[in-house]
């Protein structure tokens, strides 16, 4: 979807719900080195929890996102910057 998105319809943002595979995060990876703006979404308890995700190791190390939200027990909210 990435990838023919990106094709027809020249977005400036694109938002992916739950990257689950490494594909995934390569195209969102590849999106962002186009220009587009990426947000994206993973489970994780907390930032060491997210780097130890092996989905999103190249994104992780490309250092394109530039935060990430960590929504913790009873719905609370920490920005982190990455």
């Amino acid at each position: 979807a990435f990838t023919v998105g990106l094709r027809n319809m020249r977005p400036d943002v694109i938002l992916c719900d739950e990257l689950s595979f490494k594909e995934e995060a390569f195209a969102a990876l590849s999106a962002a080195l186009s220009g587009v703006a990426v947000i994206v979404s993973a489970h994780a308890k907390d930032l060491k929890d997210l780097s130890k995700k092996h989905q999103l190791k190249d994104i992780l190390e490309a250092e394109i996102l530039k935060k990430a939200v960590i929504i913790g027990e009873n719905y609370s909210v920490k920005i982190c910057d990455l």
